[in-house]
């Protein structure tokens, strides 16, 4: 089908911006990112109960957010990690979606805010990813939740960390199984050649410039491109990983790697649920106060989270 109509003012918008975002000061990036996931967001919808806090981490405290739903726990946790090319956006960026994913899977939400590049580059943010997803399990009844219920999730990079942290979590015998990896749009083999690359390259925010700009900054020259911890699809087996939820976007240049990924979990014998949505953009979850039909895509996300977690 056709792009949706709602986000044709989006993009003529970013298009129409005097300096492209890769071309700005990465504080001035940053600080536009976090205006306009404020104008994108919306009215932030009401849970049980918010509260910041630090859990100690690799390189230091990581701050994290934590939502719970209304209710007696202890309750199911999503370990949620935000996008940004792992360049920019925040737990601030991200609040809107969470709330909303902690009140339609009726479950605990901790969101992570990792470190970024290119102050950290790869494997920082990934390893405070990893850390938090552990420090959850091994401190579950803190947040009110349930170590036996756990899942991991993200959008586009942090959609990457909870893929690369399901297969870790995998690997670590001590630690309990994971219920679900969520991945949103997921960047997952940065070796490129997927077709959609091409097709959705220009005019769909997610430009290849902007992807070679976060790759530039996030990746060092001397990193391996087929190192599974940047690229999940280069791992040796995906065998036994925990159920997959995988949503992609049919304008996405993310599109078919994500596909690829969803279809290889299949194949290895992993349950994936895996839903290729028309019409729609890179990172459209944030854009539920704009484009209505994305809450219909929010709340079939939130039902599979809601399953998973019980």
């Amino acid at each position: 089908m056709p792009l949706l109509s709602s986000f044709r003012g989006i993009l003529d918008a970013v298009a129409s911006a005097p300096t492209p975002l890769w071309e700005l000061p990465i504080a001035e990036a940053r600080r536009n990112a976090e205006v306009g996931a404020a104008f994108l967001g919306g009215e932030p919808e009401h849970v049980g109960l918010v509260r910041d806090r630090t859990i100690p981490g690799p390189g230091g405290p990581i701050s994290v957010r934590v939502y719970q739903p209304d209710g007696y726990g202890p309750h199911g946790v999503l370990v949620y990690f935000h996008g940004g090319g792992y360049v920019m956006c925040s737990i601030d960026t991200h609040d809107t979606l969470c709330r909303q994913l902690c009140n339609r899977g009726r479950c605990v939400v901790v969101s992570v805010d990792y470190r970024l590049a290119p102050e950290h580059p790869f494997p920082a943010g990934l390893d405070d990813a990893i850390a938090a997803m552990q420090w959850v399990q091994d401190n579950a009844a803190e947040v009110n939740g349930d170590r036996s219920r756990v899942a991991v999730g993200g959008d586009s990079a942090g959609a990457n960390f909870a893929a690369v942290a399901a297969i870790v979590n995998r690997d670590d015998s001590r630690r309990p199984g994971l219920r679900l990896q969520l991945l949103l749009y997921p960047g997952t083999d940065r070796r490129g050649g997927y077709a959609s690359l091409v097709e959705n390259g220009e005019g769909y925010l997610l430009s290849t410039a902007m992807r070679q700009w976060f790759g530039r900054l996030y990746i060092l020259a001397t990193a391996d491109l087929a190192d599974w911890r940047l690229s999940p699809m280069c791992a040796a087996t995906l065998d036994e990983l925990a159920p997959a939820h995988v949503v992609t976007a049919e304008f996405d240049p993310l599109r078919d790697e994500g596909d690829a990924y969803a279809e290889r979990l299949a194949s290895s014998g992993v349950p994936v649920e895996h839903r290729r949505v028309s019409g729609m953009i890179h990172g459209f979850m944030q854009y539920g106060s704009l484009v209505p039909e994305v809450m219909t895509e929010i709340d079939l996300v939130g039902a599979r989270l809601r399953k998973a977690l019980a």
